[in-house]
């Protein structure tokens, strides 16, 4: 009786009477075969009212295996509702590795792509949001994923352009085509790459070196046509 009370009142929205019912029940029949889907709806009554850290108290103590990482997905954003959002990282990344097959894996590894990716950690994040592409293929968020990686292909790009370019304002030429020259080949298919043909075809003709800035000029005009 205390087990459909306790749902009765979960579904009114009661979580106070919800947790009592089913605390009741947990404390009567430990032995029960319904005993750690009990344990775990203690933990989303307790979620649901707000109450983060005692939700992780009764979410820890879930081991049904089907519970497991549901609980452990859980833990991790009460978590973040507790601004612990380095802990919770770590317990997304727990489900996302223990549990790659369960329906809460490729949502945690996004989540720990997009902790590192609004930290500007690209470094870390384009890895973690490549494993959703790669072991996802096909779900949205792995779409998703993809486009990020590009997005921050283009930010790291902008970034090295940018730092390159800071040579050739101040004319030193040589130093400008050398870093310009390594934009062009680590970011040889972004939006960048033309930028850096030019200016190192505009750097070479500084430098008096007219038949190679043409050649770069030549192929910069000829990259255009290729993108239009």
């Amino acid at each position: 009786a205390f087990y459909y009370r306790a749902f009765s009142q979960m579904n009114a929205n009661d979580w106070g009477q919800a947790i009592t019912y089913f605390k009741i029940f947990h404390a009567e029949y430990p032995q029960s075969e319904l005993d750690q889907e009990v344990i775990y709806q203690i933990g989303e009554a307790y979620y649901n009212d707000k109450q983060y850290a005692a939700a992780i108290i009764w979410y820890r103590q879930v081991q049904e295996p089907d519970l497991k990482p549901r609980s452990l997905y859980n833990i991790a954003w009460s978590l973040v509702q507790l601004n612990r959002t380095d802990s919770a990282m770590v317990f997304f990344q727990r489900v996302a590795t223990d549990y790659p097959k369960s329906d809460f894996a490729v949502f945690s590894q996004f989540t720990v792509g997009d902790y590192y990716y609004n930290k500007k950690d690209y470094k870390h994040a384009v890895p973690a949001y490549k494993k959703v592409v790669e072991r996802y293929p096909g779900h949205e968020l792995a779409t998703k994923a993809g486009a990020l990686i590009k997005e921050i292909g283009e930010i790291e790009s902008y970034r090295a352009y940018a730092a390159a370019m800071v040579y050739f304002d101040d004319e030193d030429w040589p130093r400008a085509i050398e870093e310009l020259q390594k934009v062009l080949v680590k970011y040889s298919k972004n939006n960048v790459a033309i930028g850096a043909m030019v200016n190192i075809g505009s750097a070479y003709e500084q430098l008096g070196k007219y038949q190679k800035a043409l050649e770069y000029f030549e192929i910069g005009r000829a990259s255009c046509r290729e993108r239009v």
